[in-house]
This record gives structure tokens, sequence and C-alpha cells, in this order.
């Protein structure tokens, strides 16, 4: 899998300093101390060698680290080898989420237990949902079909910044898969990441390109803000647009608040004159209804 760094991502998003340091001792589970810090230094952030962030819940853990630690792994273990312990440090991270979250989770109550399945994974999924969305700056929401869930992730840490060709949010395949194997009283189920930020193309980009939220919009002209300055952005005629979702975008079609890639020149009044534009910054799961074995 291809991989590359975007320069000039936003610093603005982060997990609470808990979360950081939950993953940070899931992956120390899978692959040891020395394994970690080798990662973190790859992931040029030696200021977390034997430091992890402090257990609270203070929004000190960026996005930017979250996504360089996932992203070293590929690195330094290959595709299929990174995969593989990012999966096995999601799942290993349920346990300290279900330790210091289970009661707000509220997956450990008698009521819950006595649920049907179905309903179970509704409710527990929507829970971890809404815990994400009280405490981290990353959005979550839960969609229902007929024999599936969709998880939906707005401004994915896991992801942030990077550039694959395929989805790259392992860690939180493995974070559902133990999620809904331990709500089910050990059963398997079909999980799919469909569509990652990642995969937005930046081909379509000329010169710098930087990242930000977008703060207002105003017919083809908005503000994107990103490492705490604001950028009016002039979207026109002939840009390209890639919004999930929408298969022919136009600038009606970007939001406030979505998070979008921006690239073109600057005029002297300092209006960015968008060649090309990738937005919804959004990772997609599609969980099962039906376990595996039946």
């Amino acid at each position: 899998m291809t991989d590359q760094s975007q320069p000039h991502i936003s610093g603005q998003y982060f997990w609470p300093n808990k979360m950081g340091r939950m993953f940070l001792l899931a992956l120390e589970d899978v692959m040891g101390k020395n394994g970690v810090n080798a990662v973190l230094h790859l992931a040029k952030l030696k200021h977390l060698v034997n430091r992890y962030p402090p257990n609270n819940l203070d929004l000190g853990f960026s996005f930017e680290e979250m996504s360089g630690i996932n992203k070293a792994l590929e690195e330094m273990y290959g595709s299929r080898g990174g995969r593989g312990l990012a999966i096995r440090a999601g799942r290993a991270g349920f346990k300290y989420a279900l330790k210091d979250f289970g009661s707000l989770l509220g997956m450990a109550d008698l009521a819950f237990r006595l649920l049907p399945l179905g309903m179970k994974l509704k409710v527990g999924l929507n829970a971890m949902a809404d815990t994400f969305n009280k405490f981290t700056d990353q959005r979550v929401t839960l969609e229902e079909e007929a024999d599936h869930f969709v998880y939906i992730i707005d401004r994915c840490p896991v992801c942030w910044g990077r550039h694959a060709d395929e989805p790259a949010c392992h860690a939180a395949t493995g974070l559902l898969q133990e999620t809904v194997h331990w709500i089910s009283g050990g059963k398997m189920f079909y999980i799919e990441e469909t569509s990652c930020a990642a995969e937005l193309s930046w081909d379509i980009f000329n010169g710098p390109v930087f990242n930000g939220r977008v703060v207002a919009v105003d017919g083809p002209k908005f503000i994107v803000e990103t490492n705490g300055s604001r950028y009016p952005v002039l979207v026109e005629d002939g840009t390209r647009l890639a919004v999930r979702g929408v298969a022919e975008p136009t600038a009606s079609d970007v939001r406030i608040d979505d998070i979008v890639l921006v690239s073109g020149e600057t005029d002297v009044e300092g209006v960015v004159h968008a060649q090309a534009l990738a937005g919804r910054y959004t990772c997609t799961f599609i969980i099962s209804k039906r376990p595996l074995e039946e």
C-alpha cells in the first residue's frame, strides 16, 4: 500500500490523553515496550517514548500523533504486518476502554445483557459512538440497514492526513471487532472498512495543499480554518470536488464543519482560488448483524 504524509495538517483535533495512553498500552500488549518505542521513534514522536500521555480527559493527544503511529507500524512491518499489529492493538484496546469507560457505555448492566443480540449490538455500538462524540474531536454516527450497521467516523484520527490506495484504519477495525465480540458473548462478525478518508485522491491537486475545517459558507466562497488561521477559498467553475456520498458535487455540497483539502493560488486579497477540493473526511465501516458461524 502506497502512503504519504499530508503537508500542513491542521493540529486542531484531539483525543483525550487517556485514550492516547490506552492505545499505546494496548500496542505495548501486542508488541512489547521496546517495539512501541521503536515505532514512536520512527513516527518522530520521541516525546512519547517512555512518557505516555497522562491518565486524564484533557484533549492532548493529537490526531497527527495517532495517525503517525499507525503509519509507522506499516513502514516498519510492511502493509500486511502493520495491518495485523494495528488490528490486534485495536482489539486489545477494548479492555482498557471497558475498564475506563464501561460505566458510561452501560455494557455491564444487567438490563443490557438481557437484550436480544441485535438490540445489544445497536445499543453497544451507539454507546461507543456517543463516548467518542462526548470526549473526543472525532464524530461518529451509526446507521442501521436491514442486515448490517454502518459505522461512520468523521474526522478519523487513525488515518488523519494520510494518503493510501486502500482503507488504512485497521486499529478502528480491531476495536469494532472486539466490541461486537464482547457484546455477543464471543461470536465473530463480518466487519469491513468500505471507504477511507486516506483514499481521497490527491493526484487532482497542483501545488501546496492544506487541510482545514470549513467554518463558513457563502455561495461559491467559504472560509477554511487550519492551524488557527482562516483562509477565504473561492470554488471556481470547473473545480474538481470529491465529497463522499455525492455523485457530482458542487460548491453547494460543501457544509460547515466539513474537513477539506485545498490547493490553489492565492490572489492579492488573500483569497485562495481552489484548483481542487476533497471533502467530507469520512471513514465508513460495515458491521453485519448475523454472526459468521450462523
